[in-house]
């Protein structure tokens, strides 16, 4: 299951329940983001193991930004957290 809290254009809030959610959140992600060419698995995988305590239960967010050559990045983080995960795409 995935709870998305807020989507637009260029940014998406959601949460998982556990860690089971990873591939189910992969494949939502990848449907509404069908522009990016972003392994989300291997993203919420990489932000489970780093976050004290996993990702599951905690608001994740997705921001897409365009830079001046048009190519587009992936901000990834987790709310709780100063982490966040920067991915060219």
């Amino acid at each position: 299951m995935v709870i998305i809290h807020n989507i637009d254009d260029s940014f998406i809030s959601f949460e998982i329940p556990s860690i089971r959610s990873i591939p189910i959140a992969s494949a939502v992600l990848s449907k509404l983001k069908e522009d990016l060419y972003v392994d989300w698995e291997f993203i919420l995988e990489e932000l489970n193991e780093t976050v004290q305590g996993g990702i599951g239960k905690k608001k994740i967010n997705v921001v897409v930004m365009k830079d001046q050559n048009k190519d587009k990045i992936v901000i990834v983080s987790v709310d709780e957290f100063d982490l966040v995960a920067v991915i060219p795409s």
